[in-house]
């Protein structure tokens, strides 16, 4: 009944009967109906994602339940390493890793397996999308019987990403062209009906918005070590790139939170007989509360990164069998992030 706006049944948890009020005149609506002509467009095409209700039931007590299953089936792991010896002076060793999984939330619309077609609605629908490689190289040059140079690289990079499960363009909710300019991401947008609300954020349609985040690190290193008498000389260098590419759009479909101060008759919140959040939703006025506020996220990616770079030189001077002593200099400069 409530979905048609007839909230003439609508109780309490004490069985007392909720009164709604027209936002524009201030007056409790007509038999607490609310005439079709003033429903939102948009809420109304929202209304066809939600699932309805397993018993019918208007006093504000649970009347959905899921049991999600979880079907995580998509994980595989693979790594090679390879060792060469070009001359008995010089080798070459490396190690490659890939890890590829797609870990799932738990889906409570529907089937609450991951497979309503639907799921774009589901608060809790997404799944972690994670794509770590890893490359390691390790060069070992005999130059002679008293040098050894060393030469290593490695590159690691951490793809770890809230992914959508399925598309949805928000375009075709009746919204304003005007809004419709401004979406940044096509996914459902995320709606919190207070009262009417659950899963990641409290939300009651909208599955979670993506990210996208991409850890990433490269390091190149060389030593060159040298044996001349009492002394063991090392030279070195060192160079190193860490960071985070990212780009995270927020609610860039728009979010929007509706309490029961737009259908109260003083505005608050605070009476369980005054007011109805979903009312509010099915008329389309979001709540005025500054704790409340809808809004629509534009954002930018960001790439940050620190550079490092490392040298030393050292001397192990074996002054005699029982006395090493040991000096050296080292500079190292970091700049970026």
């Amino acid at each position: 009944a409530m979905r048609r706006g007839d909230f003439s049944g609508v109780t309490n948890s004490a069985g007392q009967p909720v009164t709604i009020y027209n936002p524009v005149t201030g007056l409790p609506f007509p038999g607490n109906q609310i005439p079709s002509t003033m429903m939102s467009p948009v809420a109304v095409a929202m209304l066809e994602y939600l699932p309805l209700p397993d018993v019918d039931r208007d006093n504000g007590s649970t009347n959905y339940t899921r049991t999600s299953r979880i079907k995580s089936n998509f994980s595989q792991l693979y790594s090679i390493k390879l060792e060469h010896k070009f001359t008995n002076n010089v080798s070459l060793s490396g190690f490659y890793l890939y890890n590829s999984t797609n870990e799932p939330e738990a889906n409570f619309f529907g089937t609450a397996d991951q497979s309503e077609p639907t799921r774009f609605a589901d608060p809790n629908d997404y799944y972690l999308r994670r794509r770590p490689q890893i490359l390691a190289l390790n060069n070992t040059w005999v130059l002679s019987n008293t040098a050894v140079l060393a030469l290593r690289f490695g590159s690691t990079e951490f793809p770890d990403n809230d992914t959508l499960t399925i598309d949805f363009d928000p375009r075709s909710l009746p919204f304003s062209t005007t809004y419709d300019s401004q979406i940044q991401l096509n996914k459902f947008p995320q709606v919190r009906i207070r009262g009417y609300d659950q899963g990641h954020g409290a939300r009651t349609l909208g599955a979670i918005n993506p990210t996208e985040i991409s850890w990433k690190s490269t390091s190149a290193n060389a030593t060159l070590s040298k044996i001349a008498g009492a002394h063991t000389f090392k030279f070195g260098g060192d160079w190193r790139k860490m960071g985070i590419d990212t780009f995270i759009p927020g609610d860039g479909a728009g979010f929007f939170e509706f309490d029961k101060d737009m259908t109260s008759s003083d505005g608050g919140i605070g009476s369980t007989t005054n007011g109805n959040a979903f009312a509010s939703f099915l008329l389309g006025y979001p709540s005025a509360r500054t704790d409340r506020v809808t809004f629509l996220s534009v954002s930018t990616p960001l790439n940050v990164f620190t550079h490092y770079f490392g040298g030393y030189a050292q001397d192990d001077w074996r002054i005699n069998s029982k006395v090493t002593l040991t000096y050296g200099l080292r500079l190292d400069h970091e700049k970026g992030l």
